[in-house]
């Protein structure tokens, strides 16, 4: 009995440290990919980062800012077919 909780303590510790390394490893790429402009690509490696730790504070505010600028690219990349005389018309439009 004492050979099996021992041997369920250690796998419990195992499994436990890889979750945490995981998550350290999601956060440096999300951080890595937002310092580079990879907003994309960021968002991926917080949502499974939030996977190994649900409610990290840090991980939630960086996938929020993640999708914020995601969502400024796709409002830049709109705003860039449009004749420069409609710019201005079309981000106020785009602000909501």
């Amino acid at each position: 009995m004492r050979r099996i909780l021992t041997t369920l303590f250690a796998l419990v510790f195992v499994l436990t440290a890889c979750g945490q390394n995981r998550f350290e490893k999601e956060m440096r790429s999300a951080k890595d990919n937002l310092l580079e402009g990879n907003y994309t690509e960021a968002k991926s490696s917080l949502e499974i980062a939030l996977i190994e730790d649900p409610n990290n504070k840090d991980a939630l505010a960086l996938l929020e800012k993640a999708k914020q600028y995601i969502l400024l690219e796709e409002k830049k990349e709109i705003c860039s077919g449009f004749p420069k005389k409609h710019t201005k018309t079309l981000a106020k439009l785009l602000q909501n």
